[in-house]
């Protein structure tokens, strides 16, 4: 399993701040290619699962604060036992 995770900041105040390019290059990806995020209560973030891969993709959008992205990192890390160095990738 790997899991590409989009930094940003919740909220329209923040869609276009420097901030969220995370959140725009995944949204970009998504769009491309009809992948639609789902928000996840148990995670507090939005997930969207790349179709027809041999390994299992997951587009990871965090619900918190840029600065607080660690917590929701940290519990999927956990969760999905990976491994960061060559699991994660982060934008």
């Amino acid at each position: 399993m790997k899991i590409i995770l989009g930094l940003g900041n919740p909220g329209d105040s923040y869609s276009k701040n420097r901030h969220n390019l995370g959140f725009i290059v995944l949204d970009q990806f998504a769009s491309l290619n009809s992948i639609e995020f789902k928000p996840s209560k148990d995670f507090k973030c939005q997930i969207a699962e790349l179709p027809d891969t041999s390994e299992k993709i997951l587009l990871i959008k965090p619900s918190s604060y840029y600065n607080n992205s660690g917590e929701v990192t940290s519990k999927l890390i956990n969760y999905f036992k990976i491994t960061p160095e060559s699991d994660l990738l982060v934008i």
